[in-house]
């Protein structure tokens, strides 16, 4: 699955073994981000529901 990290915007190929439940760690800044569909595609709620959590936790990290 090609996935591009929220932090440092690099596009990179993970498989299923990179994933920690709805999480996976970015081969390049090796920040970890949740991963979402992308917008306008069917599918479970949950992750979309996980990457806000992310975004929320980086905008609060982000002020320290």
């Amino acid at each position: 699955m090609l996935l591009r990290c929220p932090h440092c915007q690099k596009r990179a190929e993970h498989s299923r073994g990179d994933f920690l439940g709805d999480w996976v760690v970015c081969p390049a800044c090796e920040l970890p981000f949740a991963w979402r569909r992308p917008q306008g595609c069917a599918g479970d709620t949950s992750a979309e529901k996980s990457s806000l959590a992310s975004e929320e936790h980086d905008k609060a990290h982000s002020e320290e």
